[in-house]
């Protein structure tokens, strides 16, 4: 049967005669109207047949289907999708959930907790979903019809059962299509040292069930929050941090403090050392589980204040005075080129 069959027109039917014909039918076979045990299959299949006449780009490619190429293309061409054809539900249901943590947990590791939703296989059904399944009256439980035509005949999926071959007529009311909602589950996690953001765990056996009553895994992928001043390059032990230090400490160098991952640390800055230098604390970076230790560089930068107190000013003034007096290499270089 085609869809000219099943709304009653001829292959030369107007749009309007389409319309008219579908409109009809909806209301004759309407499931609200019509109580006859075929009235929901029909009322699909008219339907569908409408979905595709009332379509100009749709009928076109239906009146003259492609030469070579099988139903799958035929049928994407006509409802932008692929035909579904029945496969067996899978033996397991992997869960990926994501799990945040802050940089001092990844890199100190820790224990956690997730908590998975768990879903359990419906007894009332047998995790069908439907407490009456019969055989679909339109392709006898074939899953397929034959698409005939004055020139041409094809195979599809049957329209009324999308390609299952039943027909499923009574809703299980205690579970949703096979699967019952329990409670979270709360799982443990140990999270080893230095972990990285991106880094996933695997857990057998916590994931969702599947039909066949095995469970399958749950992935716990890792994302570490940014740190207000450690930074870290991916998969190194490495860490940065950025320091503010005062211009003299860099002119004739000194003594500052340094965030470390468990305590404040002390490092020399040498005379002389420019803005953006960059100081070598090996072994304070992360430590991952094995002992292994990482470096920390410490980025070293300055700021001029947009206001400074009067003592300050008259102290930065004697300076400037002296460095006219005593000017920089650097400086007289530039100058020499100046005047040039």
């Amino acid at each position: 049967m085609n869809y000219y069959e099943i709304l009653g027109v001829s292959k030369e039917a107007t749009p309007e005669e389409i319309n008219k014909a579908y409109r009809s039918l909806a209301r004759k076979y309407h499931p609200d109207v019509n109580k006859e045990p075929d009235a929901v299959d029909k009322f699909k299949a008219v339907s569908e047949a409408y979905e595709v006449l009332s379509d100009a780009d749709k009928r076109s490619k239906y009146d003259n289907p492609p030469v070579f190429g099988g139903m799958d293309d035929i049928f994407a061409q006509m409802f932008g999708r692929r035909p579904s054809h029945p496969r067996p539900h899978p033996t397991n249901l992997d869960v990926k959930i994501r799990m945040e943590l802050d940089f001092i947990e990844a890199a100190k590791g820790c224990d956690k907790t997730v908590n998975v939703p768990i879903k359990e296989l419906c007894s009332k059904c047998n995790a069908v979903g439907w407490l009456k399944v019969e055989k679909c009256s339109v392709c006898n439980g074939l899953g397929q019809i034959t698409q005939q035509d004055s020139i041409w005949s094809i195979q599809m999926d049957c329209y009324a059962c999308k390609g299952s071959g039943n027909a499923y007529k009574e809703k299980c009311p205690d579970c949703e299509k096979g699967f019952i909602f329990k409670e979270e589950e709360t799982i443990s996690i140990h999270v080893p040292k230095a972990i990285d953001s991106g880094a996933t765990f695997k857990i057998d056996g916590k994931g969702e069930y599947g039909r066949s009553g095995q469970r399958g895994n749950l992935y716990v992928t890792v994302l570490v929050k940014p740190h207000w001043i450690f930074k870290r390059s991916r998969h190194s032990l490495t860490l940065y941090c950025e320091v503010p230090v005062s211009y003299s400490t860099l002119a004739v160098g000194g003594e500052i403090e340094v965030p470390g991952i468990d305590s404040i640390l002390k490092a020399k800055v040498p005379a002389g050392t420019q803005i953006g230098g960059k100081l070598l604390l090996k072994g304070q970076g992360l430590v991952n589980e094995n002992g292994k230790k990482g470096d920390l560089i410490v980025i070293l930068n300055s700021f001029i204040p947009k206001k400074i107190p009067k003592e300050y000013a008259d102290k930065l003034k004697e300076l400037a005075e002296f460095e006219e007096k005593y000017p920089l290499k650097q400086v007289k270089e530039f100058k020499s080129k100046l005047a040039i």
